[in-house]
C-alpha cells in the first residue's frame, strides 16, 4: 500500500482559485505534501472546530447558503441548507412571473431577499 501512516498524515483545504467560497478537502503527508501522498477526501472531513453560516448572494433572491471558518471562509467552506442562514426576522413576498402565476419567497425582512431567500409554499403570499 502507497498510503503512509496515519501519524504522517495531516488534512488540508484547498480553496477554489478567484472564488469566495468551495474548496476541497484532501489528506496530504505532514513533511512533504502532495508529492508523496495525497487523497482526496469530502471537505466535512476538513470542517473546523469553530464555524458560522453565511449567505453568498447572486442577485436579488438568488444566493447560497455556506457554512463557512469562523474568521475566514478561504479557510474553509462548504455548501449548506438555505435554511441554516435563515434570519430572525423575514417576510414574504410573491414575484410575478405572468399575468396569472408566480412564485412566493420567504425573504430577510432588512432587503427582501439581497441578503436571504428561499422559495416556499405559495399559499404563504396569499393576501388575508
Amino acid at each position: 500500500e502507497c498510503r503512509p501512516p496515519a501519524t504522517e498524515l495531516k488534512k488540508v483545504f484547498v480553496p477554489l482559485p478567484k472564488a469566495q467560497v468551495g474548496g476541497d478537502c484532501y489528506e496530504v503527508h505532514k513533511d512533504l505534501g502532495e508529492s508523496r501522498w495525497a487523497y482526496k477526501l469530502d471537505p466535512s472531513e476538513c470542517r473546523p472546530a469553530k464555524t458560522r453560516f453565511a449567505w453568498f448572494s447572486r442577485n436579488d433572491l438568488a444566493g447560497d447558503c455556506w457554512e463557512i471558518d469562523e474568521t475566514d471562509s478561504l479557510v474553509w467552506s462548504m455548501p449548506t441548507k438555505a435554511f441554516n442562514c435563515k434570519p430572525e426576522k423575514t417576510k414574504f413576498r410573491f414575484k410575478q412571473l405572468g399575468d396569472r402565476f408566480g412564485e412566493c419567497w420567504e425573504v430577510d425582512a432588512a432587503t427582501e431577499g439581497r441578503q436571504w431567500a428561499n422559495r416556499t409554499d405559495i399559499a404563504k403570499c396569499r393576501p388575508e
